[in-house]
């Protein structure tokens, strides 16, 4: 999700969760879960990052728990991976995620 629109919906009082398949920032892949939390705790004072690989099913349930535990209920989901599949987003099995 674009660094405005995060803190847009966080200035609206949206609870922000952040989620990347990446712990550390490197070279060719920025922006990793804690480099961006940590932006928006800069922006808005507040934000969840979990660390997610949405290629399985079970770590995509447990995140979308964890953080309705965290922030209570999820209003907006932005996702930003890349299935490699020609349906809609949910029509798209949690398998078929190959970033």
């Amino acid at each position: 999700m674009a660094s405005a629109a995060r803190s847009r919906y966080a200035r609206d009082g949206a609870n922000i969760v952040v989620t990347a398949k990446t712990v550390e920032t490197h070279g060719t892949l920025p922006g990793a879960v804690y480099s961006v939390a940590t932006e928006v705790v800069a922006a808005v004072g507040k934000a969840l990052a979990l660390q997610l690989d949405v290629r399985y099913e079970d770590a995509v349930a447990a995140a979308v728990n964890e953080a309705a535990r965290v922030v209570g209920s999820i209003d907006i989901l932005v996702l930003n991976a890349s299935p490699i599949s020609l349906s809609g987003s949910a029509a798209t099995p949690v398998k078929r995620y190959d970033l």
